[in-house]
């Protein structure tokens, strides 16, 4: 089986196979993921391909396993905290992604863009099924607000900040007008939830785009969705409950930032412990949290309190790295590279975007939003490895020479 496995063509396909399942067969996705991961760890035993750790994405990643790993002993729920740690071999797809595509360098721009297109492909079946299954919902009675859910539209969410950077690369014709038909799917996936913190982050980062890019035509097309999307009554329900969100007493966001957090981590300064975090801790603090809830909604008051201050360091490390690494990349690339301008300014748009959203929801301890930050750390650090590669390869001939 392994030997099947380390077939460059299966490696390759285990990876898309599980980008392209994510958004909508997650065991599917994970049965992919975690073969690419299970390939690289034999070929790093085998061959020991150096310069695939020789990114910077190897040291952030590093910093915060370790914070997580150390959790499991100073927290509070040691089986707990042991049991959930196997999502942390998922850090694996990072350096499984340049891997392959360091394998096959003379379709790199075709690699990058199939695995941000097997994403796109993955969450337009999810759309088409949500188009589906909301309305049949709806229509057997079952109110439309109970049909959403928190995960997927943040999958929409990324699928179309992933869209809105490529629909402005210099691509065919009938690309494009394809990339408009899946664009329109994904919206309306994204509003038939009902999820305000994906309306906002989308809406920021797809307007800060377009006007850093000046692309006027698109902004436009913007603002009258938008127009459109406040003509619904339910969006405007939504909109209209944003003020119980500040009411202490609902036991709500408010609530959990301001009464929950602050005591929980003063009480457990080294954290509660890696994906520990249980009803009961929560509910100790306010007597409204809401049945069931485990998280704190927002991802840098969940990552203190269950990885203590070193584990906040670390994860901001990530993500603030990460944001860096991609900004001077894409101000980096000329005309030549113009190709991968689009998959750089992409995963760019959907980490922010990500990590806007994750001030009003914890989403990077969900498992498929959390396998979707790796896949787009993986993604970032096979551009950065590819734009470093040229000089790289001109120092080995001159050596040799």
């Amino acid at each position: 089986m392994l030997k099947i496995a380390l077939s460059e063509n299966k490696f390759l396909l285990a990876l898309l196979a599980g980008i392209f399942f994510l958004p909508f067969a997650y065991p599917l996705a994970q049965l992919g993921l975690y073969l690419s991961v299970l390939t690289l760890a034999v070929v790093f035993f085998k061959d020991r391909p150096d310069d695939l750790w020789a990114s910077p994405w190897f040291g952030f990643i590093a910093l915060f396993v370790f914070a997580a790993l150390l959790s499991i002993f100073t927290g509070i729920d040691f089986w707990r905290s042991l049991d959930k740690s196997y999502r942390l071999t998922l850090f694996l797809v990072v350096f499984a992604i340049p891997y392959v595509v360091k394998q096959n360098l003379n379709i790199k721009s075709k690699l990058i863009h199939s695995f941000i297109g097997a994403y796109i492909l993955g969450v337009a079946v999810l759309g088409l099924y949500d188009l589906i299954r909301i309305p049949l919902g709806v229509r057997a009675g079952v109110d439309f607000f109970d049909l959403g859910n928190m995960r997927d539209p943040q999958l929409y969410m990324v699928g179309l900040c992933f869209l809105s950077a490529l629909l402005g690369g210099n691509y065919k014709p009938s690309l494009k007008r394809w990339g408009y038909v899946l664009f329109l799917l994904l919206l309306a996936g994204l509003v038939l939830h009902f999820k305000r913190g994906v309306w906002l982050s989308f809406g920021l980062v797809f307007f800060g785009a377009m006007i850093l890019q000046r692309r006027y035509k698109l902004l436009a097309a913007g603002f009258f969705m938008v127009v459109l999307m406040l003509m619904v009554p339910q969006v405007q329900d939504r909109l209209m409950d944003l003020k119980n969100v500040a009411n202490e007493n609902r036991g709500g966001r408010l609530s959990l930032w301001t009464n929950v957090a602050p005591p929980l981590i003063k009480e457990y300064p080294f954290g509660i412990g890696y994906r520990a975090m249980r009803f009961d801790h929560l509910r100790r603090h306010h007597w409204d949290v809401s049945a069931g809830l485990n998280h704190l909604h927002n991802n840098v008051l969940q990552v203190t309190a269950e990885l203590g201050w070193l584990g906040l360091v670390a994860w901001l490390y990530l993500m603030g790295g990460t944001l860096v690494l991609l900004f001077k990349l894409h101000r980096s690339l000329d005309a030549v590279d113009h190709a991968m301008r689009p998959c750089v300014l992409a995963v760019f748009l959907g980490l922010i975007a990500l990590l806007i959203n994750g001030m009003v929801e914890s989403n990077f301890g969900d498992g498929e939003i959390f396998a979707l930050y790796c896949i787009i750390f993986g993604i970032s650090n096979a551009l950065w490895l590819d734009s470093n590669a040229p000089s790289s390869r001109v120092k080995e001939a001159v050596n040799e020479g």
